[in-house]
């Protein structure tokens, strides 16, 4: 049923602008359980204080085919590269885009993310993302351009155990367009982690946001290779589950991640991740 599709597309989108924070497979594949994990360059989107973990340079590409483009060629796009060093500090850059067709009208959701973290001790990190959105919404707010910021903590415990905190859009932003003012979501994350030696990685996270109910995710990397990873997540919002599954496989610099999202009133959701690390 292709129009009943797009009703629930354009309703989600005239009413949630900058809902969905891409970032890459694996995190996906865990059910979004990834603020307190926040390895890689994917994971400054989640938690900006992994900014300062990164080490060597990453590119990363993330392609999302949202509930199977509902009949509307809704799709994500997520291009990341880090570390900056600027004056010996760590940055990130984040580029998001949220696409979909109506009646040959291009709507979009466009993100530009500047990343910066460091130590507050030996294993202790805190960092802030500058996020600069532009919404292109021609069926009702038409364009229109603003900023937030996030904070995050990230800490290591005794090698194996993860905690990690975030507060998004904590400036509480607003688009102003044409026909109105809408306020941007605002959320607080945080989670916990736990590596079972070289094997197996388990992640537990809840989020609080003013207009939905809590969200709890739980995640499980299990290593199986030396070069690939299995993973599985559930995540429960209110009356809403959403099941999840992926695989990782990297071979030299190179790094594939693919994800799977199955939502019972939903089409799948397909995404896959390149990481090149040179």
């Amino acid at each position: 049923m292709k129009w009943i599709g797009i009703v629930i597309l354009t309703f989600s989108l005239l009413n949630a602008a900058f809902e969905f924070d891409y970032s890459g497979s694996r995190s996906d594949a865990l059910a979004n359980a990834y603020t307190s994990i926040a390895e890689g360059v994917e994971g400054v989107i989640f938690n900006p204080a992994a900014t300062a973990t990164l080490n060597g340079r990453e590119i990363s590409a993330y392609y999302n085919y949202l509930y199977s483009s509902l009949g509307a060629g809704l799709k994500g796009l997520t291009l990341q590269y880090g570390p900056l060093k600027i004056l010996n500090r760590k940055f990130a850059v984040s580029i998001l885009r949220l696409s979909a067709q109506f009646d040959n009208e291009t709507y979009a959701e466009n993100t530009i993310v500047l990343s910066h973290g460091f130590p507050v001790s030996s294993n202790l990190y805190a960092g802030f993302n500058l996020n600069v959105y532009h919404l292109q919404n021609p069926m009702n707010l038409g364009n229109a351009t603003t900023f937030g910021i996030d904070f995050g903590v990230l800490a290591k415990i005794y090698d194996r155990w993860s905690l990690g905190f975030s507060i998004h859009n904590l400036n509480n932003p607003r688009l102003t367009a044409q026909t109105g003012t809408e306020e941007l979501p605002f959320w607080i994350q945080g989670g916990v982690s736990f590596k079972g030696g070289r094997y197996s990685l388990t992640s537990f996270e809840l989020r609080e946001s003013k207009d939905y109910p809590v969200r709890i995710s739980i995640g499980e990397e299990v290593k199986v290779l030396e070069f690939a990873k299995l993973r599985a997540g559930l995540m429960s919002e209110g009356s809403l589950f959403r099941f999840t599954s992926g695989v990782g496989l990297k071979v030299r610099k190179f790094q594939f991640d693919y994800a799977l999202w199955y939502n019972p009133d939903l089409p799948l959701t397909h995404t896959v991740t390149f990481k090149f690390v040179p």
